[in-house]
Parts: structure tokens; sequence; C-alpha cells
């Protein structure tokens, strides 16, 4: 039989163990984001993002330079990012295999979809 103040230690250490591991989101990972314009001077592309415990970060290259990105994704897939121009918007959702929806920087809009990698 095992006693209890062994098996309180046992319980104690598993506790300790499974509480420092992280656990990743559905959607973390390496992804390929496409984006397309209402207008041929906006600019569109291609450009790699990562996703990691629902944080969006990577570099977007744009017309007039590189711009950071930043935003989310819920664990429902639900995204909402930013670029460093403040201006730049993007919404989107999951949808099948990848994430897609909108974007908006005033006179410039468009859409976007993203794909793992």
């Amino acid at each position: 039989m095992i006693r209890p103040s062994i098996l309180g230690a046992c319980f104690a250490a598993s506790v300790l163990v499974f509480s420092g591991a992280a656990i990743a989101g559905p959607y973390d990972g390496q992804w390929i984001m496409s984006t397309t314009s209402n207008r041929s001077n906006c600019g569109g592309g291609t450009n790699e993002l990562s996703i990691a415990d629902g944080k969006i970060s990577g570099s977007v290259i744009g017309k007039n330079g590189t711009y950071t990105a930043k935003g989310t994704v819920s664990d429902e897939g639900k995204v909402r990012m930013k670029l460093d121009t403040g201006t730049v918007i993007f919404k989107g959702k999951a949808d099948g295999a990848g994430l897609k929806g909108n974007w908006n920087a005033g006179h410039c809009m468009g859409r976007f979809t993203m794909m793992r990698k």
C-alpha cells in the first residue's frame, strides 16, 4: 500500500511539472498571409507571420516599406491585427483550414487570407 505522504508528494510534483508546460493554442504556428487591395496603387502581397499563444507577430512588406504586425487570434478564430503605422487594421475569422477577412487603411482596403505554412 502506498503511504498517503508519498502519494501527496507525487501529486504535488506532477502539478509542478504540468503547470509549467505551455499549452499551444489552436492557431499557433507559422502562417502565410496573402493580401489583395481594392486599388492597384494600394499594393498587396504575401508575407509570413507567426502565431504563438494567440498572439500574431511578424513583418508585412507594404508599398511604402516594411511594417511590424501585432495582433491576436482567439481560440474561436477571431482575428484582430494592426500594423505599426496605426492606420492599417485587419479583422477576420477562421474559415475552414485558414483565417480570412478584411483590412482597412482609410483610402485603401481589401481582403486577407492566412494559411498554415
